[in-house]
């Protein structure tokens, strides 16, 4: 399913928070998936994420660090928007903007947008490819 997403609908750019490996869309396919092998009826992202966490799930994995960041990128994503019109224009946000972003989820000025999404999103890849690699190795389809 990610390699579909990916080839149909490829990540547009930093801003692009949604899609690509270790985005939104990746961490809520994997909390659902986790919500379906854990009964959990809850729809919303971070309680998914927690029942995997806390339940009986056979796949180990830092479901917290995925719920972490599913909040922090969610956040970013719609500040972003919210200031540029658009998910994924990077040119659409000036240095003030910026700033005004570091400010709103208290980030001090030396914070470098690009390097902390990397950072974020390459951890949830992580997490992500650690949960299919022992989903498939269970016979589930990842």
């Amino acid at each position: 399913m990610r390699a579909r997403l990916a080839d149909g609908k490829p990540q547009l750019g930093l801003w692009d928070l949604k899609r690509g490996s270790g985005g939104l869309q990746d961490i809520e396919l994997v909390a659902q998936g986790m919500a379906l092998m854990q009964n959990c009826p809850d729809g919303a992202t971070a309680a998914q994420l927690h029942s995997a966490q806390h339940g009986q799930t056979p796949v180990i994995a830092d479901f917290a660090c995925l719920a972490r960041s599913h909040d922090w990128l969610s956040d970013l994503r719609l500040l972003h928007h919210l200031m540029c019109g658009t998910d994924v224009q990077s040119e659409a946000s000036a240095e003030g903007g910026l700033a005004r972003v570091r400010r709103i989820m208290q980030m001090g000025p030396e914070v470098d947008f690009k390097q902390v999404i990397a950072e974020h999103r390459q951890r949830c890849a992580q997490v992500i490819d650690q949960v299919l690699g022992q989903s498939e190795g269970q016979g589930s389809e990842g």
